[in-house]
């Protein structure tokens, strides 16, 4: 457990090779302006239930699970889950909602809780980790109010509860990629804007 704030002057890498790691000051991490990847290898986790500040652009990365808790409305970086699964489980949690989160072929962005995520646009490419979906809807009645770009051919999944993508405009934008969507059990999806596709 890293009860302090861990404040960057450069960019800078955090890793979990083993075990676990636990931040849990009230702002856990100051990017200020510097870029960070954040990583946990293979079955270990790095659990980050403080908030995130700063403006430096955010990856995850490495196989391992990194979950995400804090109210990070005061962050303004890009976030793109490299590798691995990134869980949130705030609804600010990928911070302000004007700049997108991508995820990408070897990632996940799963969501728990019945948070309602404003995020703009998540851009995602891949069938996420084992084909359990590039979006993963763990448990709860989970709220994305933006537009998901698909940038290559894509799962959404749902394991329980209901995911609910309630955009006013797009809800998914296809472009020219195919996009599968399911679960093993008793979660939804429901979508609410509009599929577009490439004209």
């Amino acid at each position: 457990v890293l009860s302090n704030t861990i404040t960057l002057n450069a960019a800078s890498k955090i890793n979990v090779d083993a075990g676990s790691l636990s931040m849990t000051s009230t702002t856990a991490i100051a990017t200020n302006t510097y870029p960070l990847n954040l990583g946990a290898n293979g079955s270990t986790f790095m659990s980050v239930s403080g908030a995130i500040t700063g403006s430096g652009d955010l990856t995850k990365d490495s196989t391992g699970t990194l979950y995400i808790s804090g109210n990070n409305s005061s962050y303004s970086g890009a976030i793109t889950v490299y590798k691995g699964v990134m869980n949130i489980q705030n609804s600010n949690a990928l911070g302000t909602t004007d700049v997108a989160t991508s995820v990408l072929t070897n990632g996940a962005l799963q969501m728990q809780g019945g948070i309602t995520v404003a995020e703009a646009n998540i851009n995602i490419t891949g069938t996420g980790i084992t084909n359990d979906g590039a979006i993963r809807n763990i448990s709860g009645n989970n709220i994305f109010s933006g537009t998901v770009n698909l940038t290559g051919n894509s799962r959404i999944n749902t394991d329980a509860g209901t995911l609910s993508m309630t955009s006013s405009g797009t809800s998914i934008s296809m472009g020219t990629n195919t996009l599968n969507m399911g679960g093993p059990g008793s979660g939804s999806i429901s979508v609410s804007g509009v599929v577009a596709s490439a004209a």
